[in-house]
C-alpha cells in the first residue's frame, strides 16, 4: 500500500479545497428537500488523521455514522488516536478492498477523495461502487488532474495511447489538446463523468444525477464529480433545486466549474464582500476595485463564491 498524503498535506489549510467542501455542505443540505435526508446516512470517506470533511459534515448535517478508509497501515494508529468522535471507524483498507467487502445495506454518502490521478483502479471502482450502492446514494470521487511526471515529456500519441490501454472505452476520444498541459483537468473531469454514467446506465428505473462537477487547485490540480443515484423523479427535483442555489456550477458551455484561488488581504476581502453583495456599488469602491486591478472575471468568481470562502487566523494558545 502506497503512503498517505496526511504524511505531507495539511488538508485544513488548503482554501480552495476548503471552498469546495462549504459548497458541498450546501449541497447536501438543498438535498433534503428533494427528500434525501443524507442526516441519516453511513459517510464513507478518507479522514487521513485531520478528519476535516468529518467534523464538518457532523457539524453541519448531523451525520452520526461515518467510516473512515485507510490504506496506510504506519498511520492507522494515528488516525484512530486523532479521530474526534466516538462513531467514527477507521477501516484500513485501499478503496478498492473496501468496497468489494463492505455490505452496503442501506443508502450511503460516499466521498472517495484520492491521493493519485486517473487509472483503471479510479473507474473499477466506481463501476463496483454502482453495483453495491442503494437507490439514494449520494457519491463524489476526488482526484488530481495534473498530468502524470512520467507522461509530461512523452509525445501526444503515446499520451493517447496510455490512457486507452489504462481505460479501455472510458479513454472516450482522447485527442492531443486532452493530454497537453491546458487540456488535462478538463479531460480527467470529463472521464470521472463518463464513468458514473456508464457505472448507473443500467440501472431499472433509477438514473445517476450529476450535481456536482468542478476542478480547483491549491498546490497540484483536482477534479472532483459527484451525484446522487435515485429515481427520475427525484433527480429531476434535485437537478432543479441545485441550478437554482448553484446556478454558476452549471456552466452554460457545460464544463465543468473551475474555483479560482481568491488570494485576498483581510482588507481586500471586506471591501470585495460589501462591492458584489450590495445592490448599487459607491463611486469610490468602483474607483478602489479598477485601481487594485481586480478583473472582471476575478470579481464575478467571488461573487459566486463569497458565502463558502474561508476565512483563517493565526491563535496563540
Amino acid at each position: 500500500m502506497s503512503r498517505s498524503s496526511a504524511n505531507y498535506i495539511a488538508y485544513d489549510l488548503r482554501p480552495v479545497k476548503q471552498t469546495e467542501r462549504r459548497i458541498m455542505m450546501d449541497l447536501l443540505r438543498m438535498a433534503r428537500a428533494a427528500g434525501i435526508n443524507v442526516s441519516d446516512y453511513t459517510y464513507i470517506g478518507m479522514g487521513g488523521t485531520r478528519f476535516y470533511d468529518f467534523h464538518m459534515l457532523h457539524r453541519y448535517l448531523g451525520i452520526r455514522s461515518m467510516i473512515s478508509i485507510e490504506q496506510d497501515a504506519e498511520i492507522v494508529e494515528r488516525c484512530q488516536y486523532n479521530k474526534p468522535f466516538g462513531f467514527i471507524s477507521v477501516a484500513n483498507a485501499t478503496a478498492s478492498e473496501f468496497i468489494d467487502t463492505h455490505t452496503f445495506d442501506h443508502p450511503v454518502l460516499a466521498w472517495l477523495d484520492y491521493d493519485w490521478g486517473l487509472s483503471k483502479v479510479i473507474t473499477s471502482d466506481i463501476l463496483t461502487l454502482a453495483t453495491k450502492v442503494r437507490l439514494g446514494s449520494v457519491l463524489f470521487v476526488t482526484i488530481r488532474a495534473d498530468l502524470p511526471r512520467d507522461l509530461v515529456n512523452k509525445k501526444a500519441d503515446e499520451k493517447i495511447q496510455h490512457f486507452k490501454d489504462q481505460l479501455g472505452d472510458l479513454a472516450l476520444d482522447c485527442k492531443s489538446r486532452d493530454v497537453g498541459q491546458n487540456g488535462y483537468s478538463r479531460y480527467v473531469e470529463r472521464v470521472l463523468t463518463a464513468a458514473f454514467n456508464a457505472a448507473f446506465i443500467a440501472k431499472p428505473n433509477a438514473v445517476f444525477r450529476p450535481l456536482f462537477r468542478v476542478l480547483y487547485k491549491d498546490t497540484t490540480w483536482m477534479a472532483t464529480v459527484g451525484g446522487c443515484f435515485c429515481d427520475h423523479q427525484t433527480a429531476e427535483k434535485l437537478a432543479g433545486l441545485a441550478v437554482a442555489e448553484f446556478p454558476f456550477l452549471f456552466r452554460a458551455d457545460g464544463g465543468p466549474y473551475e474555483l479560482v484561488d481568491l488570494n485576498f488581504t483581510p482588507r481586500e476581502r471586506a471591501l470585495l464582500d460589501h462591492f458584489v453583495t450590495c445592490d448599487l456599488a459607491t463611486d469610490d469602491e468602483r474607483a478602489v476595485v479598477r485601481k487594485l486591478r481586480f478583473d472582471d472575471k476575478t470579481i464575478a468568481a467571488y461573487k459566486s463564491t463569497v458565502r463558502f470562502l474561508p476565512k483563517y487566523v493565526e491563535a496563540f494558545t
